[in-house]
């Protein structure tokens, strides 16, 4: 099967379609709004079509390993273990054929669990409980007769062509049981129903709904079917007759367990096209997630605004993050995006005038971390970016220095007596520069002037007695230095 892939993910199938721009998206590129019954593309506002979702699930073909290991998880490997045992221990006793009976029951109840729940998309097994067999106990009572009966209508169609020297009809019925046995036991799965699962119709029905790979269905069934008689042939002669039904039991109830887990699959992956109402969220990233180890967006939040960018449709894209930003200030999502996009435009005075809001917004709801970031960024796309507020300047200023990233903070309190004269705390700005004038940069003499100019100027500020007490220390310790 030739699988549609999503256009702006590659990794992943699409699910949706818009003909008119002639693109393919995956459920992640999809915005799914409360009151829309259909998405609609971002580009157009079109509403897209539905791809089936036999292009988004992995083909059951290519998922026959999951099958052979499926009976070997903690719940079907514990049941069958368990009727296995129950089998060995009273088998061979009085009530044997009993305890056969109701064990062949159950696991056949359990059986049909394992297909409707891998029809709706569990691919691993639920945890037990009692429901599971007690629930629709009638179910493998209609299997078991269904067995019988289509045993009895080959024995007529037999004895009828017998008598008619019409060999081939026998053998034509015999093949076209076999080629609907799969189907038959889908049909009783999802319907329930006793009667339909005679229903030719709806057997042809499920038959050309999957199409041509409904072959292969049939032949891996065939060879599931085959490689249990070859497995009890095989190891026949190398056990005990007393463990010999004990040994069918469980390879039996193996195989069988592998294949209601591929037919269960197949119903999920066709259920929209055979169209029995099987309640299925298929999602682009389900499968994909459980096969290749996943494939996530960068920003699902941000899925219509990537599109329209990768499309080149900036001006709209601006546009809607404006809007998120306008009815969601605090949007800091939006807000990064807006920024990144603003300096790939090349607006620098809309870069630089939204960085100081971008950021001082981050520092009003504390998230330091991410305001340096943000800054940072700002800063290297931008040398001249500029906070607006000396306090925030000063913050952010600190915060560097505590990172060790001491041109930034030199570049966010350089001049900050000019563009802030009335700011009360310039004397501890300022030492802040002295200090990292003489500990990182080696220039005592400009740390010494930017401390007397404080000094001058802000006499009865906060902060100027410990730049008089630091002035004094680089002083003394500069007459050292020439005495030497």
């Amino acid at each position: 099967m030739s699988q549609l892939a999503c256009k702006y993910h590659y990794d992943l199938p699409a699910r949706w379609s818009c003909h008119s721009c002639q693109i393919n998206l995956c459920t992640n590129c999809i915005q799914s709004k409360p009151q829309q019954t259909r998405p609609q593309c971002v580009i157009c506002g079109g509403e897209l079509s539905v791809v089936g979702a036999e292009n988004v699930v992995v083909p059951f073909w290519q998922r026959l390993h999951h099958y052979f290991m499926y009976p070997f998880n903690t719940v079907p490997i514990g049941l069958v273990l368990l009727l296995t045992v129950v089998i060995a221990a009273l088998g061979q006793t009085l009530f044997g054929i009993l305890a056969v009976v109701i064990c062949i029951l159950v696991f056949m109840k359990y059986a049909y669990v394992v297909l409707e729940d891998t029809s709706h998309g569990y691919l691993l097994p639920r945890a037990f409980s009692s429901d599971m067999i007690t629930n629709d106990l009638e179910l493998p009572f209609k299997h078991i007769l269904n067995i019988f009966l289509v045993i009895g209508l080959n024995y007529m169609v037999y004895d009828f062509s017998q008598k008619q020297s019409l060999e081939y009809l026998s053998q034509i019925f015999v093949s076209l049981t076999l080629f609907f046995l799969p189907t038959s036991v889908m049909v009783l799965a999802v319907k329930h129903s006793f009667t339909s699962a005679f229903n030719p119709m709806l057997h042809l029905h499920i038959v050309k709904n999957i199409g041509i790979a409904y072959i292969l269905l049939y032949v891996f069934v065939l060879m599931m079917l085959s490689s249990a008689a070859a497995a009890i042939y095989y190891v026949q002669p190398l056990i005990p007759d007393s463990f010999k039904l004990t040994v069918y039991a469980f390879i039996s109830m193996y195989f069988l367990l592998c294949i209601f887990n591929m037919l269960g699959y197949v119903l999920y992956q066709y259920h929209e096209k055979i169209g029995f109402g099987i309640d299925v969220d298929v999602s682009s990233s389900q499968d994909v997630s459980d096969e290749n180890g996943g494939f996530k967006l960068r920003n699902p939040a941000m899925v219509d605004v990537e599109i329209l960018v990768q499309e080149g449709d900036y001006k709209k894209a601006m546009s809607q993050l404006e809007n998120k930003i306008k009815s969601e200030p605090s949007d800091m999502l939006a807000r990064g995006y807006y920024q990144r996009l603003l300096h790939l435009l090349g607006n620098t005075s809309g870069a630089r005038k939204h960085c100081a809001e971008f950021v001082g917004r981050l520092l009003a709801e504390k998230k330091t971390s991410q305001a340096m970031k943000v800054f940072s960024a700002c800063y290297k796309e931008d040398s001249e970016a500029m906070l607006t507020k000396a306090s925030e300047r000063f913050e952010l200023a600190s915060l560097y220095i505590g990172d060790s990233k001491y041109r930034l903070a030199m570049h966010l309190l350089n001049n900050l007596h000019k563009d802030h004269p009335s700011y009360s705390e310039i004397p501890q700005a300022y030492l802040l520069v002295a200090k990292m004038m003489t500990d990182q940069f080696n220039e005592d003499e400009k740390a010494a002037d930017i401390l007397r100019f404080v000094i001058e100027n802000y006499p009865e500020n906060n902060g100027v007695e410990e730049v008089k007490e630091y002035l004094k220390i680089l002083e003394s310790v500069t007459n050292a230095e020439a005495l030497n």
